[in-house]
Order: structure tokens, then C-alpha cells, then sequence
């Protein structure tokens, strides 16, 4: 099984409907009410960390889902998953909502109570393994097959939150 970044990211953010045990009273007619839930971003941060659900429970264990996740190594857009009316979408360079990799975390092995972490992280343009003490040289051709869990993405504009800024000398 394979997928994009791009599909987990539009099905986090898609309108869910909310099964027959998530029903919520409605304090007006006093009845239970089918419902829908959804996700949105509404500011992104400097830093964009994405957890890459890789386990499930199944019965009374937890078993790994092997699925290959295909990853931008640059560029990853996310004007489209901001909520649109806050100001991350309106008047902002292209680049205020465009990421590049910094860092990946990968999970080896079969079991959610077993098994051993390296990462992959970029300095100066060149990308290195990390797998203990061990530090060795790397193409983003290996970085991009890798079966990430946790994915670093650094903001092409960084931006500062609003509550820092100086304001007319205020």
C-alpha cells in the first residue's frame, strides 16, 4: 500500500460524519442529533511537525501499519488546509505557506512495543543518517523511500506571531 502527504493531509481536514454512538443533544428540540466534524489548521508554525499514524489497535495489541507514505523533500504547500478566513491565506507571499524537510523519524521493526528509531536530517543542504552514534552521509533519493513517522518541515518564510510584534513603536 502507498499514499501522499498530500491525501493523509486532505483526509484529516475533510468534513467527517460522526457515528451513531457520537450523537450530541440538541439543546433546542432536545433530541440526539446525527453530526459532522472537521479539522482545520487555522495558523501554521514556523516548525511543521506531521505524526504519521503508523500504529492501530487491533484486539488487545497494537500492530504497525506498513503503508509507504510518499513525502516532499521540498516545497509542501499548505495554504489549503488554513482555514480561509484568517489572515495565514489573505496577502501572504507564496512562501509564507510552503515547507521544506529538515528532519525525518523513522520507526524499524514490526511491533509497537519493540523495535528501533533512526532519523535522517538535512544541514547545509547535504542529508545525514543518524542510528545511534552512528553518522553517515546520505542522498535524498534514501531519505525520500524511507517509511517516516515523524516529519520536520521548516517554513520557507518564517514568520513572527502577531502578539510579538512591534506595533508603531507600541
Amino acid at each position: 500500500l502507498r499514499c501522499t502527504l498530500s491525501d493523509c493531509l486532505q483526509s484529516f481536514t475533510e468534513l467527517e460524519e460522526l457515528e451513531e454512538s457520537e450523537l450530541y443533544m440538541c439543546s433546542t428540540c432536545k433530541k440526539k442529533q446525527r453530526s459532522t466534524k472537521k479539522f482545520w489548521i487555522r495558523r501554521l508554525p514556523n516548525v511543521l511537525c506531521l505524526h504519521i499514524k503508523r500504529f492501530r489497535w487491533q484486539s488487545f495489541f497494537r500492530v504497525k501499519l506498513e503503508t509507504f507514505v510518499e513525502f516532499p523533500l521540498e516545497g509542501l504547500n499548505m495554504h489549503k488546509y488554513i482555514l480561509d478566513n484568517l489572515h495565514e491565506t489573505r496577502g501572504s507571499g507564496s512562501g509564507s505557506n510552503e515547507y521544506d524537510l529538515a528532519a525525518v523519524v523513522v520507526h524499524h521493526g514490526s511491533g509497537a512495543g519493540s523495535g528501533h528509531y533512526t532519523s535522517y536530517a538535512r544541514h547545509e543542504g547535504q542529508w545525514f543518517h543518524f542510528n545511534d552514534s552512528t553518522v553517515t552521509p546520505c542522498e535524498p533519493e534514501t531519505v525520500a523511500k524511507c517509511k517516516a513517522y515523524i516529519l520536520f518541515y521548516i517554513r520557507r518564510q518564517f514568520k513572527v506571531p502577531d502578539y510579538l510584534s512591534i506595533r508603531n513603536g507600541k
